[in-house]
């Protein structure tokens, strides 16, 4: 994993100029992951931002369910406000023929980066 985030920091870094997005993907990874897993990834992806976040030009983005969502927000409360991110709800559009509730999809993006 280790070398997975020394290629990505030197992404990002050859994408500085332009800008860069980071994709983390469902956030549901982070919770079925094990803990030293999860911990290991997030100190590395901080390294990331805050070798690099302060340009202004670095964005994170992520999804979840709502479940997913809040269950990691239990999990994790520091995290949103650690990272500066910023939670999207995104309905699905429904139909009449639909009779089920709606499903609903988090955004996660990264506020405090946005220009």
């Amino acid at each position: 994993i280790g070398l997975k985030f020394s290629e990505l920091n030197k992404v990002v870094e050859g994408f500085m100029r332009g800008g860069a997005i980071i994709h983390i993907g469902d956030l549901q990874w982070l919770l079925e992951s094990a803990s030293c897993s999860v911990q290991y990834a997030v100190s590395e992806m901080e390294q990331i931002i805050s070798r690099h976040g302060g340009s202004g030009r670095l964005w994170l983005i992520g999804t979840a369910t709502r479940q997913t969502y809040l269950r990691w927000q239990v999990q994790n409360p520091s995290f949103e406000a650690h990272w500066g991110l910023q939670p999207v709800p995104i309905a699905a559009p429904i139909t009449s023929v639909e009779l089920h509730p709606r499903c609903y999809a988090y955004a996660v993006v990264s506020s405090s980066y946005l220009p």
